[in-house]
């Protein structure tokens, strides 16, 4: 049972991702910081995040997808260390008008994680990861005649994109109610000699960035408790801030949660989910009334799911907020 749902998890998936700032947040850990691989209470973590479609205007189609599964190893050092190993795979698609980009990319990623303090409330992380991008291109070229005629023709160009990210994570546990994490990381990407030229003015795929992440989980009574989350990106000159908070409440195993999320750029989104043993469910709903950013896609309708198996042998983190 455990391998099929599993294997359906890897190959769900049919949503837009914009990059590593998520309507919903967690949505895909390792794409947010490497070192958040392996950063979880199971054995392995699946996490499947996107949305059927998304529309800028009536001629901008976006959709895709985004899996990742990470494996966190039993704990050693009288369970003060352990290791996380990573992948994750995305697919985009954009459409105007008659032009077309498909977009698939693929990253390896592997963390080590320290414990440290009284009762091990303190955990240091750090992570690497390295992909693949690959982007095909269809897009139309129109030829005027000597006749005054207009012909159009069918194109296609390829190019490819490497890119490396590092991350540093530290998550705390101070008193009984209150666990926060804080991380950081820089993502690399530089295209192939012979796909310079194809994306000098392009925002897709999203050049390089860096940036920072802070999450809590709160408890104020027993049963119900606030996760507030921000996440800061800084690209291009530029920079985006992705800040809310979800009020969650578990009367018993299972537990619900409500959202809401907000940038400087006018853009909202609201989420409601909620977690049973090791499934997590999100649907979250986002809008934006300003023109489209290189990190915000527009209004859109997200999904995501998680599962985790559980495992022995594995010391409890002090926050597990992604």
């Amino acid at each position: 049972m455990k391998k099929i749902v599993s294997t359906v998890l890897l190959f769900m998936g049919h949503a837009y991702t914009h990059a590593q700032i998520y309507a919903t947040p967690g949505g895909a850990p390792t794409l947010m910081s490497p070192a958040f691989t392996g950063m979880h209470n199971g054995t392995l973590r699946i996490n499947a995040i996107g949305s059927p479609n998304t529309f800028s205007d009536n001629m901008n189609y976006k959709m895709g997808s985004t899996t990742c599964a990470d494996y966190r190893t039993k704990s050693w050092n009288k369970g003060r260390q352990f290791a996380g190993f990573g992948a994750a795979y995305t697919y985009q698609q954009q459409t105007v008008d008659e032009n077309r980009k498909r977009n698939n990319t693929a990253n390896l990623s592997a963390a080590w994680h320290v414990l440290g303090g009284q009762k091990n409330r303190h955990l240091l992380s750090v992570g690497l990861q390295g992909g693949w991008n690959y982007t095909e291109e269809d897009y139309s070229v129109y030829f005027l005649h000597s006749n005054g005629n207009i012909s159009v023709a069918q194109r296609t160009r390829e190019s490819s994109i490497y890119q490396a990210n590092a991350g540093i994570a530290y998550a705390q546990q101070i008193g009984k109610r209150l666990r926060y994490v804080l991380a950081a990381n820089t993502l690399i990407r530089r295209f192939a000699p012979d796909a310079l030229t194809l994306h000098q003015t392009s925002d897709f795929p999203l050049p390089s960035y860096h940036s920072l992440l802070a999450g809590a989980h709160i408890d104020v009574t027993p049963i119900w408790s606030l996760r507030p989350s921000l996440q800061h990106l800084f690209y291009a000159g530029k920079s985006e801030t992705f800040a809310g908070s979800e009020v969650r409440y578990k009367p018993r195993i299972t537990a619900y949660f409500t959202g809401i999320w907000q940038t400087y750029r006018q853009t909202m989104a609201v989420t409601i989910g909620a977690e049973h043993n090791r499934w997590r469910a999100i649907a979250c709903y986002q809008y934006t009334n300003r023109p489209i950013s290189a990190l915000t896609t527009g209004n859109m309708f997200e999904l995501s799911l998680q599962y985790t198996i559980w495992g022995t042998g594995r010391t409890a983190l002090p926050c597990v907020r992604y």
